[in-house]
């Protein structure tokens, strides 16, 4: 007998899942998580030989498995966080070089604060997206190469977490890519070793050299 899928049932299942996602997505930008787009070339073959470069297109799809990616990275770190398991953490500092941030906004006539600030600079990217969507993705490549590039780096503390800059995040850490990223597989590992109740496959000097 051919099984019959319930399309009703999937259909109201990602609605309820975009739904989330964007209240995850608002909750964040809400805290200062940066409104970045930069544009991101998507290769085209003809059988085996690359043909063309196209760029790829974001929607509300993809947003919702980056938003649920995010949101699983917390999870994650919080998890092994409560295990007591040390683990790596996916920061991005407060930038050095935000003074120069500050020289970009006032070309368009909008004054950030002296020291670094999220929240601020969110509501100016904003802002620009509004007015020129055209070129808001060469200003966002400006902010992102000020902004400086993100670290791993290992939390073994009980209380607290580093912050990510450009998320408005604290305890976050990269998992969900372990077929393309080490630390993700490290990570994978971290847990599974968490779920068996085992030891830590990783001695903290050995997860701080990795991270580095």
């Amino acid at each position: 007998m051919k099984r019959e899928t319930n399309g009703a049932g999937l259909d109201a299942q990602l609605r309820l899942q975009d739904q989330v996602a964007q209240r995850l997505k608002a909750r964040r930008h809400e805290e200062g998580a940066l409104s970045l787009e930069t544009i991101e070339p998507r290769a085209v073959f003809e059988g085996e030989v690359l043909t063309n470069l196209k760029v790829e297109q974001k929607n509300r799809a993809k947003e919702l498995i980056e938003d649920f990616m995010i949101a699983a990275n917390q999870a994650t770190a919080s998890y092994l966080k409560g295990k007591g398991m040390p683990s790596f953490r996916r920061i991005l500092r407060s930038p050095e070089r935000w003074q120069r941030i500050v020289e970009v906004a006032a070309r368009w006539g909008e004054q950030l604060p002296s020291e670094p600030d999220a929240k601020a600079l969110e509501v100016f990217l904003v802002a620009r997206r509004k007015a020129d969507p055209l070129r808001f993705p060469d200003l966002s490549l400006a902010i992102v190469k000020l902004i400086g590039r993100g670290e791993y780096v290992l939390d073994q503390s009980k209380d607290g977490s580093p912050e990510h800059f450009g998320l408005a995040v604290k305890g976050y850490t990269h998992s969900t890519a372990p077929n393309r990223r080490f630390p993700d597989l490290i990570t994978q590992r971290l847990i599974k070793a968490a779920l068996a109740g085992a030891p830590t496959p990783y001695h903290p000097e050995e997860l701080k050299y990795l991270a580095g």
